[in-house]
Formats: C-alpha cells, structure tokens, sequence
C-alpha cells in the first residue's frame, strides 16, 4: 500500500509512532506505568495488536533514537519535534534489544 501525502520530514507513521514510543518509555522512566500496564492498556483499551514497547524493539531502539535525533535536529524545539527520553538513550547505550 502507498499512502500520497505532503512532502515532509518523517514520513505519516514515524509522525505518529515515535512520540507514542518516546511517551511509553516516559511513563515508565518516570514511574507512572510499568511495561505490563502500557501492554494491556493499549492492547486492550486502543485495539492495538502491538504496544509501542513492543514496536520499539521490532524497530530497533538505535532506529527510534536516530529517527528521534532527525527530527530534533530539523525542528528545533518547535512544537512537533519530541523530547528526548533518557530511557531511551540509556537502552540505545547498553545495547538493549
């Protein structure tokens, strides 16, 4: 399938997925979810056949943090770039896949 949409940076999925991906890592980081609850909550409560954690892996964290790192690098701190989860380079930096 292809899907025809403006010419911008990230492509429509990665748009949409890694600030999802960054989010649940937040979530966790911080202590408000763990693994399992962000499982089950978007398993069961958005019909997500994978949870963003489990996209992560099947991504790469190294791919997550690179496509992360474009779009800081190209959108600044304006309102569509993500922040950055330590989590996330942490993982990325001891290789955990």
């Amino acid at each position: 399938m292809v899907i025809c949409s403006q010419d911008y940076l990230g492509f429509i999925v990665n748009q949409i997925l890694m600030p999802m991906i960054n989010v649940a890592l937040f979530t966790i980081y911080t202590g408000v979810a763990t693994k399992e609850d962000i499982d089950s909550g978007m398993k069961v409560g958005t019909n997500h056949p994978k949870d963003p954690l489990e996209l992560a892996d099947f991504i790469g964290l190294d791919a997550c943090l690179s496509i992360r790192n474009v779009f800081h690098a190209s959108l600044g701190d304006s309102g569509r770039a993500l922040f950055l989860c330590n989590m996330l380079i942490m993982l990325v930096a001891l290789d955990v896949n």
